[in-house]
């Protein structure tokens, strides 16, 4: 309808608003960091240097997170971005995705772990299941306060003998109960944790999930320490076919 377009369109204004606005902070960032070490105010070897610079490292891998995940989406939704399964082990994707995150979670002080078994082996596209992976620590690591901890773990579900599952837990505040519908909605801006990013990148994580045959969800809304669920076509089971 008219009004659906209207509100596509706002939405679209706004998150090209948001997304620039948080492209500036975090080049701002950066840019006053290697101003500070030019002008002599910031040498190795001091903590403030190296604060910093895990800092401007953080900032970097945010800005490379959000530019791939708006290209991402709208080649996905136009139906130019496909995936390019191979059998592979899912700690080997883990241990990929973790390596991004360690500077944002050194920096707060978090601890990142992973605790997948090693006979977990899934028929993905590697490329973009690491990327789904690191968008998840990403944002577990965004909302987790100093000193919490954020995992990698999988299952196998009964109900889903070709799959296996995935969750990225943290001990963060948690993802509200009407917002968890919706946080993977690309113009989707909750009042809760979702809120203060453009949500491109959960939005990513739902499309490269889907293009997968899996599906993706919060465990538990509106309770602290928020479960993020997916699922990923199991290498025995794309062998079996």
């Amino acid at each position: 309808t008219a009004g659906d377009l209207k509100r596509m369109e706002q939405s679209r204004k706004e998150l090209i608003g948001m997304l620039g606005h948080d492209i500036r902070n975090l080049a701002n960032s950066v840019v006053a960091f290697m101003q500070l070490v030019r002008m002599g105010q910031l040498k190795p070897g001091r903590q403030e240097f190296d604060e910093l610079l895990r800092l401007s490292e953080s900032n970097i891998s945010e800005l490379l997170r959000m530019v791939n995940a708006l290209l991402d989406v709208y080649k996905m939704e136009e139906g130019k971005l496909e995936a390019m399964p191979q059998s592979i082990a899912l700690s080997a994707l883990a241990e990929r995705s973790v390596a991004q995150v360690v500077p944002e979670a050194l920096a707060k002080g978090i601890q990142v772990e992973s605790a997948l078994p090693q006979d977990a082996n899934v028929f993905v596209d590697d490329g973009l299941i690491v990327r789904v992976l690191t968008n998840l620590l990403a944002n577990a690591v965004k909302h987790t306060p100093s000193g919490g901890k954020v995992s990698i773990e999988s299952a196998r579900d009964r109900t889903l003998e070709r799959s296996i599952v995935v969750r990225v837990r943290d001990t963060g505040p948690g993802v509200n109960a009407e917002d968890a519908p919706h946080i993977f909605d690309r113009f989707y801006q909750g009042a809760g944790r979702s809120r203060g990013g453009t949500g491109l990148g959960l939005a990513f994580c739902k499309l490269a999930v889907e293009l997968h045959g899996g599906t993706i969800s919060v465990v538990n809304p509106g309770e602290p320490g928020a479960i993020i669920q997916f699922t990923l076509p199991s290498a025995d089971a794309a062998a079996g076919q």
